[in-house]
């Protein structure tokens, strides 16, 4: 019995082992980051290799998920595209001219999440407005109200959405060179894009692009993306390399600490660093896991810094980044391991995250989510801190809710949004401007 109860034990620790032991990997984007690369952890590694520049536009297959999100593409430098709102509606087509973009305002995405796009920017009123358009609660679907002037290479075009329709995500849109005639497109989840996250569209050919691997197939994908970096050199947007985790999924940092002890603080449930796991932010890894040496012409990255990230497979890995190439190879070297998953990162299948209008708010604001049946749902205003503000019990219906949020007595601050019941949780974090 005893020897038994050895060789037990030494299957347990060599199990153990076995699944603490880290794996090393690396991804080159090339040169000057010339492709995206999409990744996944647990083996599998690179899933798709694109060119960072065969895209111009990119519409969201998931409306209610990702808010009818359009982005441009700014990964070269932000100049690829160049996007400007020049505050006209869609009835004054005609009579824009190329001078419209000398009062007209630049539009760069914040990548804070999917999303948050390019012509999401525009602040509205309405907290059904979507920037580029609003939303139709007899429909369900966008109808577009605002065009814009985008600059590919040295051509000018005038844009504007028409319409998104919400069950089928089609999205209708012109496009015009100046001096040329207006051009109609679509696309749609039934032309390709069914399970992607974003159907990708290249202006000068007119040609809508699959460019993105199956959206269950890739956790995180490696990008130059557009930061407003207020501590840069200067004060304005950069671009940036880093990493975007896919929707959805659950990501957190532990800066300055042990390696060993952060994973032994995520395993047992008590790591109070991870406050921003399962919200919908892209950038928790973003770029700043790498230091730029200005002396040695070096990048360095910090022993002490570590992620936790969620992967479409259902397990959770600590990621730590060992060695950045620059622009000369676009290389990054990581080693990762499987850990194990804390009950409090469960969250409802049933209740899509929700979404918040406006945010940042001032006295009020929309809880718009997405529930797949009725249900009776604990609505809790938390602080940063944990601290609770306030809790009310509402009765969510099947389909898309709509919640009168106010915000009048919270000051100026970050907050986090719960919906809740016995299945789990589903959260968003709200910004307080007053």
């Amino acid at each position: 019995m005893k020897k038994i109860v050895q060789l037990l034990t030494v299957l347990l620790v060599t199990s153990f082992t076995m699944n603490a032991q880290w794996m090393n990997d690396s991804i080159s984007m090339g040169p000057n980051y010339a492709n995206n690369i999409y990744y996944t952890f647990g083996g599998s590694g690179i899933q798709k290799t694109e060119p960072s520049n065969n895209w111009h536009l990119a519409f969201t297959m998931s409306a209610l998920a990702d808010s009818a999100a359009v982005f441009a593409n700014h990964q070269s430098g932000n100049e690829f595209v160049k996007v400007f709102n020049i505050h006209q509606p869609i009835s004054a087509w005609s009579s824009v001219t190329l001078s419209d973009t000398m009062s007209g305002d630049r539009m760069l995405a914040p990548y804070k999440g999917w999303y948050d796009g390019t012509f999401n920017q525009i602040s509205h009123p309405s907290a059904f407005n979507y920037g580029w358009g609003t939303y139709k609660f007899s429909s369900h679907d966008i109808i577009g109200d605002s065009m814009f002037i985008v600059r590919v290479g040295t051509d000018y075009y005038k844009f504007a959405i028409d319409s998104l329709v919400g069950a089928t995500s089609k999205w209708d849109f012109r496009l015009q060179k100046f001096g040329d005639a207006v051009q109609s497109y679509s696309v749609s989840k039934g032309n390709g894009f069914n399970d992607r996250l974003f159907a990708y569209f290249d202006i000068t050919s007119g040609q809508s692009l699959d460019r993105e691997p199956n959206v269950n197939d890739w956790d995180v994908e490696f990008i130059t993306y557009p930061s407003y970096i207020p501590a840069g050199p200067g004060v304005g947007w950069y671009a940036v390399t880093g990493v975007l985790n896919n929707r959805g999924l659950g990501v957190a940092e532990a800066r300055q600490f042990d390696l060993d002890d952060a994973k032994n603080d995520f395993d047992g449930g008590s790591a109070s660093w991870a406050n921003d796991w399962k919200k919908n932010n892209i950038t928790t890894i973003g770029y700043d896991w790498k230091r730029f040496n200005s002396t040695s012409m070096t990048f360095a990255i910090a022993d002490s810094l570590s992620y936790f990230i969620e992967s479409k497979s259902g397990k959770v890995y600590q990621v730590q980044f060992t060695d950045f190439g620059g622009f000369m190879t676009g290389k990054a070297n990581f080693r990762y391991r499987e850990v194990s998953t804390p009950l409090s990162v469960a969250k409802t299948d049933f209740i899509g995250e929700p979404s918040l209008y406006p945010n940042p708010a001032q006295n009020s604001t929309t809880v718009l989510f997405k529930s797949v049946k009725a249900s009776e749902l604990r609505l809790t205003i938390t602080g940063l801190t944990g601290q609770v503000l306030h809790q009310s019990l509402r009765k969510a219906t099947s389909g898309l809710n709509a919640w009168e949020l106010d915000t009048s007595s919270l000051p100026s601050g970050n907050y986090v949004i719960s919906l809740s019941n016995s299945e789990g949780a589903t959260h968003q974090k709200m910004t307080i401007t007053k």
